[in-house]
């Protein structure tokens, strides 16, 4: 199975190597968020943008669709392009520092403007953060380097912890509240946990050791061969009560799991 400090070389090797060569190649880098959040919502009807739409936007930013087209499709619904999903990468990869990506979070996702966000909207925001760090990222990497086993196996952990690392930090940002102002919700980010959500190496990362922390490998082998169902919900309960030091969170009667 090998050593921790050989799987952490492991991991460090490919984020410094064909995870930042991907999102360096993709050219985000060269837009502040900001300018790359304006775009997008310039040339998208209702959060969501047409194929021509998505060209015209990517064009005014010099972004390649071309060359990446099969990675945008994860931003697809099979309808038309996500625009908070998109300015999830935005935010990510472009330029700017921590405030100015935690207000452009928080003013994406304050859906009905209310200058709060409820516990579905952090749910929804922590979602496509992580859907785009640890499952689009990963797995297109994937297809571009298939023999990569290193590789093959952090994508495969990244896919298996998303429900409870989506709700790992909805409790962790929510505490016992129903509802946050920008204020509350940029303080947030003074824990070093949730500042994780800021990056994609580093949420990456963490993600990796919670894997590591939190489920042992022994009881993931047997619930897998027992029952898969049961094991999804092991690990969204073990997550749950990864912090310590607060209460679990309660939702809504009527808060529904973000669906992928």
């Amino acid at each position: 199975m090998g050593c921790a400090a050989c799987k952490g070389a492991d991991l460090n090797a490919l984020e410094s190597g064909v995870f930042a060569d991907f999102e360096k190649n993709l050219g985000f880098d060269r837009l502040k968020s900001i300018e790359i959040d304006r775009i997008l919502h310039r040339y998208c009807t209702f959060l969501k943008m047409s194929k021509t739409q998505i060209a015209i936007a990517f064009r005014e930013m010099n972004v390649s669709l071309e060359n990446y087209s099969d990675f945008i499709e994860w931003f697809y619904d099979g309808d038309s392009y996500l625009v908070k999903r998109l300015n999830c990468l935005g935010i990510y990869l472009g330029q700017g520092d921590a405030n100015e990506k935690i207000k452009l979070l928080f003013q994406n996702f304050d859906e009905d403007a209310s200058g709060t966000l409820s516990i579905t909207e952090i749910e929804a925001m922590v979602s496509e953060l992580i859907f785009v760090s640890c499952l689009a990222i990963p797995s297109y990497t994937l297809s571009l380097h298939r023999n990569n086993s290193n590789l093959r196996s952090y994508a495969s952990k990244l896919t298996m912890l998303k429900p409870g690392m989506i709700r790992h930090f909805t409790n962790l940002i929510m505490d016992e509240s129903l509802e946050i102002s920008q204020s509350q919700f940029s303080d947030c980010f003074k824990n070093k946990k949730i500042l994780n959500l800021l990056s994609t190496s580093r949420l990456r990362m963490y993600g990796a050791s919670l894997y590591e922390d939190v489920i042992k490998p022994a009881d993931i082998i047997m619930a897998s061969l027992n029952n898969p169902i049961s094991l999804e919900t092991e690990i969204v309960r073990r997550f749950s009560t990864v912090s310590p030091t607060r209460k679990k969170v309660q939702l809504h009667k009527s808060s529904k799991s973000t669906r992928w």
